[in-house]
């Protein structure tokens, strides 16, 4: 009983030593970058036109550890949720390329542009699924705003966001 005791005490105190001493303590708090300057809470409180009036409003969210959520509210009243995780990378003219790997409600993959400017505050984005395949090649930063399937929906599939966080 005794060997069990003084087991259990040196655990505690060997637990309690590590917590109070991390390296942490010693540097002051330490901050991550965020990921992409995507990272934040953004709306569009007018959905782009291609979208035929049924979704009255969009939220998404990209966290810093490169997974997503949007909120769609659709104007019966319903929402809808998709979740899923992306990947960003340089393009070109301030421009930059993303790819949204789907997870829920069902799999699939999107692939486009965005661009945030108005000192941070405003995200122009533009998106297409690309995987199951639907026909239309995605937009490209070369190709600019309005270049899904190389042009043919013009302006349609943009959307507008601000930043809300």
């Amino acid at each position: 009983m005794k060997i069990k005791f003084l087991a259990m005490m040196m655990a505690m105190s060997f637990a309690m030593l590590t917590m109070s001493c991390s390296s942490s303590d010693d540097n002051g708090p330490t901050t991550v970058p965020d990921y992409d300057i995507i990272v934040g809470k953004w709306e569009s409180p007018v959905p782009a036109p291609i979208f035929g009036g049924l979704i009255s409003s969009i939220e998404v969210e990209f966290r810093n550890n490169q997974t997503y959520t949007v909120l769609s509210r659709n104007s019966d009243g319903s929402t809808t949720t998709l979740e899923g995780t992306y990947v960003t990378s340089t393009g070109a003219n301030g421009i930059r390329n993303i790819v949204l790997e789907q997870s829920s409600p069902t799999s699939l993959t999107s692939t486009g542009i965005y661009q945030i400017t108005q000192n941070d505050t405003r995200m122009s984005y533009e998106v297409v699924q690309t995987s199951p395949d639907l026909g239309f090649a995605a937009p490209t930063p070369s190709g600019g705003f309005g270049s899904t399937a190389n042009g043919a929906f013009g302006d349609a599939n943009i959307q507008i966001y601000n930043r809300i966080n």
